[in-house]
């Protein structure tokens, strides 16, 4: 019988987040037609972290001549993070023994995902007039990092 997604998180949590007293919340997120992402709370004296878990459906992993793979964008989102472009912290890329399967835990960041909302809800009106100029200075700091070694390609 497998092990309920919070208890397989618990223990990955432990083995990386000295302090962490537990894991809450674990919620399927939709959406991700060939990933799983499940959105959790990890539980520390400091308070809670919201972290997002993605990774690819058990037996399954990216396909090598489709996608770079989840290490890679795991790679990838830290080289924009640590570069300070606006992207989530990784937080553990998982490992065979976590039990979880292919993928990383990541800070969760607040905010709409809906584009539907974004291009149509009143609420979004004012960041709709900026949005082109921030998604171009994003792109062109993304476009100015370092290509990792995990991404190194023959000539």
């Amino acid at each position: 019988m497998a092990q309920p997604i919070e208890q397989l998180l618990e223990r990955c949590v432990a083995s990386w987040c000295p302090g962490a007293t537990g894991v809450l919340d674990a919620a399927r997120l939709s959406g991700g037609a060939s990933q799983e992402t499940w959105s959790f709370e990890i539980m520390h004296p400091d308070g809670k972290v919201g972290a997002i878990l993605r990774r690819a459906p058990q037996g399954y992993g990216a396909a090598p001549a489709r996608a770079a793979g989840l290490h890679a964008e795991a790679a990838l989102m830290q080289l924009a993070h640590d570069a300070g472009m606006p992207s989530p912290k990784v937080l553990h890329v998982l490992q065979p023994d976590d039990g979880l399967g292919t993928g990383f835990i990541m800070q969760r960041v607040d905010g709409e995902t809906i584009p539907r909302k974004i291009l149509r809800d009143e609420k979004f009106a004012g960041a709709r007039t900026i949005l082109a100029h921030q998604c171009g200075r994003i792109l062109a700091g993304i476009h100015s990092l370092p290509q990792p070694r995990c991404l190194r390609f023959a000539a």
